[in-house]
């Protein structure tokens, strides 16, 4: 059985090969956030001994785009799965280019991936995020200035929001919890920037300044121990490379890929 610090590994690996393949097809943003969602909701669910995280990733990515309205066909998403991810390591099929039956070995592992994905589920595709919610908190933060300090600060939260997603975070707790929490972040880490950030975000910080003294325990309606505590799982994600490149993504030497099918 694995470790925990080790289906970490594998699930953050994996989301990186989720991203790649996000790009390669040309896909939005939401659709890259949702396909990770599906990723961590399965395995919450599911073993890495007895499924093919790759191919698991891959079906994600195709619901993902279908369910975001972002859709791409089954055969161009096979093909760049394939040229991240060499998947004739996985059958008798030779390595190298593509090849037709290469391509149609992936559509049928990727679709019969697919059932099981939507059975795990139970057919609930859907997906809040917490991006909204994390910019409308930050513009309820009463200060005065133009529009440039509240988007440092919004693309600073974001940015958390979207490593976070290379975690499980989004399967712990609830959006509106995990918005709070990138907010304080950004705060932490705007705040540690201080003299680099314009004049609105230092009002911003100033603002949350204010409410953390006024409230110490609590700030967004939330314990500031529950928020730093969601942080803290945040933060995981920069304990390791984010593996973003085929060279990390390729695991020959992974002792558990042979144990990994659909």
């Amino acid at each position: 059985m694995l470790r925990d610090v080790e289906k970490r590994a594998l699930a953050r690996c994996t989301c990186g090969f989720i991203k790649e393949l996000c790009m390669k097809l040309g896909l939005q943003l939401l659709s890259q956030c949702t396909a990770m969602v599906f990723f961590h909701r399965f395995f919450k669910h599911q073993s890495f001994e007895q499924h093919d995280r790759f191919v698991v990733g891959t079906a994600c990515v195709f619901l993902a785009a279908k369910v975001e309205e972002d859709m791409r066909r089954l055969d161009e998403v096979s093909k760049q799965a394939q040229s991240i991810r060499n998947f004739g390591k996985m059958s008798d099929l030779a390595a190298g280019e593509p090849t037709q039956d290469l391509i149609r070995m992936i559509r049928e592992k990727v679709l019969l991936c697919e059932r099981v994905l939507l059975n795990t589920l139970s057919f609930d595709v859907s997906v809040t995020h917490p991006h909204i919610p994390a910019f409308n908190l930050i513009k309820k933060i009463r200060v005065q200035g133009g529009p440039k300090g509240l988007n440092e600060f919004r693309q600073a939260s974001w940015n958390f929001l979207n490593d976070s997603l290379f975690t499980d975070i989004c399967v712990k707790f609830n959006p509106e919890e995990i918005a709070a929490a990138s907010v304080l972040l950004a705060y932490y880490f705007m705040k540690a920037r201080v003299e680099h950030v314009s004049d609105t975000t230092k009002r911003i910080i100033q603002a949350v300044e204010r409410e953390l003294a006024d409230r110490s325990s609590c700030i967004f309606d939330y314990k500031r121990a529950h928020l730093e505590a969601i942080i803290h799982e945040m933060m995981d994600v920069y304990e390791a490379p984010r593996p973003f490149t085929q060279s990390h993504i390729t695991l020959e030497d992974e002792p558990v890929e042979k144990k990994m099918k659909v």
